[in-house]
């Protein structure tokens, strides 16, 4: 056994993930797939900028970015069950409860009370209230980003 937690492996694995697609990207770019064209806009007078795509990306872009991000997500909810084992001092967890542990992401609204004892219920209070004010809800709106005509 390596000593580290699952969720730092998955995350290690996250990481290889992104220096994989770093590579695949550069070999990419360097058959120059993509132009800019600055282009004025005659109502405004402002600039704006097209990018012209001669060669699409790979398939494989895809693939590897959704493993990087399953590597994350899979981190997450690790981590919830490794702070379960902790908490409660006990290892492993019931299949029954582990099954509901889960690192929750809750991105317009606070949680339900039965989502949060059903998610998180079972890790110390003090990392609960850690991920409640992690939650995309507390960080107000985002802009929309408006799409070139």
């Amino acid at each position: 056994m390596s000593g580290q937690y699952n969720h730092e492996l998955k995350l290690e694995r996250a990481r290889e993930h992104l220096v994989s697609l770093d590579a695949e990207w550069q070999r990419w770019r360097e058959g120059e797939p993509y132009s800019f064209v600055h282009e004025p806009d005659a109502n405004t007078g402002e600039y704006g900028v097209r990018v012209h795509i001669s060669e699409q990306p790979p398939a494989k872009f895809a693939l590897i970015v959704g493993d990087c991000i399953h590597n994350i997500r899979s981190a997450l909810d690790n981590l919830v069950y490794e702070l379960a084992v902790a908490y409660l001092d006990i290892g492993p967890i019931p299949d029954g409860r582990a099954r509901g542990l889960a690192f929750p992401v809750f991105g317009d609204r606070a949680m339900k009370e039965w989502e949060c004892r059903n998610k998180i219920g079972c890790i110390n209070p003090r990392a609960q209230a850690v991920i409640k004010e992690l939650q995309p809800y507390k960080r107000g709106k985002i802009s929309h980003l408006t799409p070139c005509g």
